[in-house]
């Protein structure tokens, strides 16, 4: 936790000397963030919306089928939205199975 703080402090500072496109069409500097915590959350949000936009696009123009829809996990693994629906399903079906069985089970002696 402490490194990841320290790297968004880090990433912090670096939020307000980056010009954004407007300030390099203008030349004029925007206000930065008053507080150190706005400041951070502005370098998190920078740095999230590049990196997620690389890894679609690298995704997108490596994989096979460009058409199938893909999701990320927290690991950073990509899956096949189609695969995750049907094993969801697959395991709904399954607890439903089991739970007729458990309360008809005995002359319905669980109800």
């Amino acid at each position: 936790r402490d490194a990841r703080r320290m790297a968004q402090a880090d990433t912090a500072a670096e939020v307000s000397e980056v010009p954004s496109a407007a300030e390099a069409k203008t030349g004029e500097a925007k206000p930065v963030a008053k507080s150190r915590w706005q400041k951070v959350a502005a370098a998190v949000a920078i740095r999230q919306s590049r990196s997620v936009d690389a890894e679609l696009v690298r995704k997108v123009s490596t994989s096979s089928s460009a058409l199938e829809l893909k999701c990320k996990d927290y690991f950073g693994r990509w899956h096949s939205v189609k695969q995750l629906r049907e094993r969801r399903n697959a395991a709904v079906l399954r607890g439903m199975r089991w739970l007729h069985k458990f309360l008809t089970a005995d002359r319905c002696a669980a109800l």
